[in-house]
């Protein structure tokens, strides 16, 4: 026999014989180390089926790839392996059914060890005793509710939304009552809505409105600027932010909606930052309005920029100045003040495109952090901001700064139309 070559006959012997003697204490769960050992065997699905058909359990039969527990140091596939595999809940079935038949094993801690109910394990036994074969001891089939929702009401749905508008969920929950006469409720719809057209429910994207001459202008840029280096590129910009700024939503008992009082007009404060591949600024703050001489006192506060760890030599003071050619950018002094702290600056810059600087990400994710603090003053707003920028370290910043190259191919792919960035 070929598992006797490879494992010996004494091996081979002793492990028939955990089949035909029932320890004294097997009912036990605490005892019950023989079910553990046979839930992680490979070969239970077709080795017992072969001893229960012969008198001697002598027959041929494939060896497993895995060794015998108790018969080598292998231990065999866990438990979790067993049950993320396909024939995991077949393979309990196999075992709950030999053990309560070879070694008369009671039904509960069967349903401990393979980790069933017990009422799973009584249908085994039960389907068992007609088939008397364990493979064959199917699950029954339960196709639980049946849908509410057909091909008549999913083409109300297209229907609705062939018309052109832009429906909510309680119309076409409307909608497909009108037609079918099926009543149906809002997550149904929204369910309906995705099935049958693939559509989700999302906040939409506001982009700038761009003129032609920007168009032009940006596409002219994406064509000129195509193979640049952006690994060098210190992208600047401002952003504002607001004391006591919350989420809209939150989960809530509709009879006692949550009241936030909310000012008109609530304190803020303004930050001047700027990021890149190997750089990142100090963020300075402000409140007055930002003019040319404001701005050439941040420039000098904030520039030059910090380097990282792994900026190569070359580069820690050759990186380029890219700012949003505000027109405050554009005045005498500051142009002047740019010729000393930031010679190198990319001067073409096209107006109206916070799609293509990834420092507007970087905002979106300092907003996001400082946000959960829920500030009530500006002190501990500036304190939330100066953490939260801490917190974005340079591989964070380089998931964004990596970009670039993607964005000015897209923005050549549209022909200078919004990117969606």
């Amino acid at each position: 026999m070929r598992e006797c070559e490879r494992f010996g006959a004494h091996a081979y012997m002793r492990f028939a014989q955990l089949f035909t003697y029932t320890p004294p204490s097997i009912n036990s769960v605490t005892d019950f180390s023989l079910l553990t050992t046979v839930y992680r065997l490979h070969l239970l699905t077709c080795s017992m089926h072969a001893l229960s058909k012969t008198s001697t359990g002598m027959v041929p039969y494939e060896p497993p790839r895995t060794p015998l527990v108790c018969i080598e140091t292998n231990p065999g596939p866990s438990k979790s392996s067993l049950q993320k595999s396909p024939s995991s809940r077949a393979t309990k079935r196999c075992v709950a059914v030999r053990l309560a038949e070879l070694a008369g094993v009671a039904p509960d801690a069967i349903a401990v060890g393979v980790d069933v109910s017990v009422r799973s394990v009584y249908r085994w036994l039960e389907q068992y005793e007609n088939a008397r074969v364990p493979e064959d001891c199917e699950d029954d089939y339960r196709p639980g509710r049946p849908e509410m929702v057909g091909a008549a009401e999913e083409d109300a749905v297209v229907d609705l939304f062939a018309e052109g508008a832009e429906p909510t969920r309680r119309d076409v929950q409307q909608a497909v009552y009108a037609a079918t006469g099926t009543e149906i409720g809002l997550g149904t719809a929204a369910t309906t809505i995705h099935r049958a057209l693939g559509l989700r429910y999302l906040s939409k994207k506001f982009v700038p409105q761009l003129s032609a001459k920007q168009i032009k202008r940006r596409h002219l840029f994406a064509r000129e600027h195509g193979e640049d280096d952006w690994h060098v590129a210190l992208f600047a910009d401002e952003k504002t932010f607001e004391v006591g700024h919350q989420e809209r939503m939150a989960w809530m008992d509709p009879d006692e909606r949550i009241v936030v009082p909310h000012s008109a007009h609530p304190p803020k404060v303004q930050v001047w930052g700027a990021v890149g591949h190997y750089f990142k600024s100090e963020l300075y703050f402000f409140t007055e309005t930002l003019d040319a001489d404001k701005l050439c006192t941040i420039l000098h506060e904030g520039l030059p920029p910090t380097a990282s760890r792994d900026c190569p030599r070359d580069r820690l003071h050759k990186w380029i100045l890219v700012h949003d050619n505000d027109p405050k950018y554009k005045s005498r002094k500051a142009q002047k003040l740019l010729d000393t702290l930031a010679p190198d600056r990319l001067r073409d810059w096209p107006a109206n495109s916070p799609d293509l600087n990834p420092m507007e990400d970087v905002w979106s994710e300092l907003q996001r952090l400082v946000n959960r603090q829920k500030s009530t003053t500006i002190e501990e707003l500036r304190t939330a901001i100066v953490d939260a920028w801490s917190t974005i370290d340079f591989h964070r910043i380089r998931c964004f700064t990596s970009s670039m190259p993607h964005r000015i191919e897209k923005l050549r792919r549209v022909r200078g139309a919004s990117t969606g960035y």
